[in-house]
């Protein structure tokens, strides 16, 4: 018996998973199926839904579904499911317990999701299934199971109920329309709203959103009912933050199967609050561009400060220094003067020596040199900085060294002829 049972259930998964070929591109498919189509009273209904998803990317679906069989009742009012890309989801359902015989209708499922390709919210519907119940009943007992889900919004609700009753009957209740403009209701109104608020209680996608409005401090401020058809009422429930925003809860209910439909909730302070956290980014923006301006401008403000008062001081430093150099030129050519009357006198070490020194401060002052370079050193940083003169310096240089250490005696023709080469190169310096 197990065997056959799970060969039956293989042929209809294998029938469901065939469908796929027949699937349009551009939606998903929904396929309700049962473990077994023929039952007994006192058996389980396996009820189970396929949802294929032909799109390249996974679905966020809802799932609702009605099904009611021998006396026993599965309503899912909102059922939350990812679908993987180009796969095959199936949801297996309680199984329910059949407690009445006859004939029964599956109603079809609806799955809700957005189309990846047009951004648009999408229905899709599964198949109808009858089933059949066969056996007997003791006198007119009647049990009934009513399961309840919601399963969606990060919330998960489960409900059951038990009942049993004797007889079989329809109560109907109705009362006439009546025109008028009091503020209280008659007494069969009255009972009229208590079974509707009961029913409201009963819904696990009310209770969802009454859950939501309480995290953020809701109250309620009015609740209205409307009558559409005989058993059909909108409902309307008004709510109120301590913020003052508003929002609404708002469906419909049907008092002979007890179900709540097209339950919205609505919350009218979103498009304000955008409009105020538009306006309050916008400003945002604006002041720290402000900011940012005023710090650049500051910044550039400081820059050219300092680019002026440096070039200030380059022009008090270039007149001191212009002042201060006048006075070393002046010294320079005292110590030739000083150096001409050595020689005369017959001190031809310390004329020399004299010539060599006021040669060597023009090149401090000319290439400002601060320390005090050796002869070589410093003709070999005369080379690099490329001078004219270099080889004219050189030859002065040797040439009083030779007389310093070497007691050279050169020609007096040699001494005024140095003498004279010094006095050319300080002048042309002191000129510039």
């Amino acid at each position: 018996m197990m065997k056959k049972k799970a060969i039956q259930l293989l042929i209809l998964v294998l029938l469901a998973e065939s469908l796929v070929i027949s699937i349009s591109a551009d939606e998903i498919l929904v396929t309700k199926y049962v473990e077994k189509s023929q039952l007994k009273v006192g058996e389980d209904l396996r009820i189970f839904l396929n949802i294929t998803n032909p799109f390249n990317e996974s679905l966020r679906v809802r799932i609702k579904d009605h099904n009611s069989v021998g006396g026993s009742t599965l309503e899912i009012e909102c059922y939350e499911a990812i679908i993987p890309a180009k796969r095959t989801f199936t949801l297996e359902y309680e199984p329910l317990a059949i407690y009445l015989p006859g004939n029964f209708t599956l109603s079809e499922a609806e799955v809700t999701y957005i189309d990846p390709i047009s951004g648009k919210e999408r229905v899709s519907k599964s198949n109808k299934l009858t089933i059949k119940v066969s056996g007997n009943m003791s006198g007119n007992f009647r049990a009934t199971k009513t399961i309840r889900i919601y399963n969606c919004n990060g919330i998960s609700l489960r409900q059951v109920s038990y009942g049993s009753y004797i007889g079989v009957g329809n109560v109907q209740i109705n009362f006439p329309k009546q025109e008028r403009n009091e503020t209280t209701a008659t007494i069969e109104e009255k009972d009229i709203i208590e079974k509707l608020e009961k029913i409201l209680e009963k819904s696990l996608a009310f209770r969802a959103a009454l859950k939501i409005l309480e995290k953020e401090n809701y109250s309620l401020i009015q609740k209205n009912f409307s009558k559409i058809t005989k058993d059909v009422f909108n409902f309307t429930y008004s709510y109120v933050n301590p913020k003052g925003e508003k929002a609404k809860l708002i469906g419909k209910i049907n008092l002979s199967n007890e179900s709540v439909y097209d339950l919205k909730l609505i919350k009218i302070k979103e498009a304000k609050n955008k409009e105020l956290l538009d306006l309050i980014k916008t400003s945002i923006a604006l002041l720290f561009l402000g900011i940012i301006i005023i710090v650049i401008g500051y910044a550039l403000y400081l820059k050219i400060r300092d680019i002026r008062k440096r070039q200030k001081m380059e022009i008090v430093a270039s007149i001191d220094t212009n002042t201060s150099n006048d006075g070393e030129f002046q010294e320079i050519e005292e110590n030739l003067e000083r150096a001409k009357k050595l020689y005369e006198s017959g001190d031809q070490k310390e004329a020399y020596s004299l010539l060599s020194y006021a040669l060597k401060e023009y090149l401090k002052l000319k290439y400002e040199l601060n320390n005090n370079f050796t002869n070589n050193e410093l003709l070999s940083l005369l080379r690099k900085k490329n001078c004219e003169e270099s080889k004219q310096i050189e030859k002065i240089l040797k040439l009083c060294d030779l007389v310093k250490f070497a007691k050279l005696s050169p020609d007096r023709s040699v001494f005024y002829q140095t003498l004279e080469d010094i006095k050319r190169l300080v002048k042309n310096v002191s000129k510039k």
